[in-house]
């Protein structure tokens, strides 16, 4: 008797839940209904909304070049069916909305050597309309004014400077200058921009573990509105592979009077620099030449003179010597 009850009972719960799930399952079904009738209903009824439209300018002059950039895309406020709206802003349009320079009501401007116009959008507003579908209707553009300012284009000549940055292997040094060539290019822009440019560079370029001389191309920076000739130069980096060397050389002294005599201590000079390998046979020691001036000594704060290395060849790197000031006797 006990366990028939238990089995009525289970039947009761299980018939109360079936009901409950079916009821659930009528209202979502009512309620996604009525949403989606809703919604049918909203997207018929006219709006406002912000949609941003891409814009293309055409028959800009020509032999003259825009100082600033005309924005790629206006800010349109505009009236329209609900699903009419929700379509342009899930497609994203792609086909831009033109401006025709010649066709359009501009006015004039002047600031100082260059000259433009300036267009209000608000004029416009009817002929971007036409572009659109016939049941959008635009209120607003923003920005409301498009300013057009022009600069003559000219051409100018300028030094090319090559933007390195290199590291040499050990022993290997630069030799001599690096070089472009063409060591000048034409550049061809707006009169506003090639007025302050003295001098242009290379793309920057690293370059590591360098151990001969390099030759390489590179293109020229880019400009924004400047146009160049040619585009790419050649860039020679002189590299030679360098060793340390010593020399002695006798002190020369000048401007000693006839009734004097001047007596070094030491009389030679130890120089110690690198050379390239490539030099080193053209080395000799009457490339050099160290001297110590008898008039220094009015001006002298020591009891030393002081040793000038005047001569020495100009393919040698890192040139030290020693001693830099020497000790002296005078005798009449």
């Amino acid at each position: 008797m006990k366990k028939q009850k238990g089995w009525n009972l289970r039947q009761y719960i299980r018939g109360k839940r079936y009901k409950l799930d079916q009821r659930i399952i009528v209202f979502l079904v009512f309620l996604l209904v009525s949403t989606i009738l809703w919604l049918l209903n909203e997207l018929n009824k006219n709006s406002t909304s912000l949609i941003s439209y891409p814009v293309k300018y055409t028959n800009l002059p020509k032999h003259k070049v825009l100082v600033k950039d005309l924005p790629t895309r206006l800010n349109l406020i505009v009236k329209a069916p609900g699903y009419t709206l929700l379509k342009y802003k899930l497609s994203n349009p792609k086909v831009p909305l033109i401006i025709n320079y010649n066709s359009s009501s501009l006015f004039k401007i002047t600031n100082g050597n260059s000259t433009g116009f300036y267009l209000l959008t608000s004029n416009i507003k009817s002929r971007f309309s036409r572009q659109l579908q016939s049941d959008i209707q635009i209120i607003e553009i923003s920005p409301d004014t498009l300013m057009f300012e022009f600069d003559e284009i000219v051409s100018k000549k300028v030094l090319v400077i090559a933007d390195l940055d290199i590291e040499y292997e050990k022993q290997f040094m630069l030799k001599g200058e690096i070089t472009t060539e063409p060591d000048s290019i034409t550049l061809l822009g707006p009169n506003v921009i090639l007025d302050t440019l003295q001098e242009v560079k290379t793309k920057h370029q690293k370059l590591v573990k360098v151990n001969q001389t390099v030759k390489k191309t590179l293109p020229i920076e880019n400009i924004k509105n400047v146009t160049f000739s040619p585009r790419k130069v050649m860039v020679n980096i002189p590299v030679d592979q360098f060793t340390e060397t010593k020399y002695d050389i006798p002190i020369e002294t000048t401007n000693v009077p006839d009734t004097l005599d001047l007596k070094l201590f030491p009389r030679t000079v130890s120089i110690t620099f690198l050379v390239g390998l490539s030099d080193y046979n053209k080395l000799s020691s009457h490339l050099f030449r160290a001297v110590v001036d008898y008039q220094s000594l009015e001006k002298s704060i020591s009891n030393k003179l002081k040793v000038d290395l005047v001569k020495y060849p100009g393919y040698i790197r890192s040139v030290r010597f020693y001693p830099m000031n020497i000790d002296y006797i005078i005798e009449k």
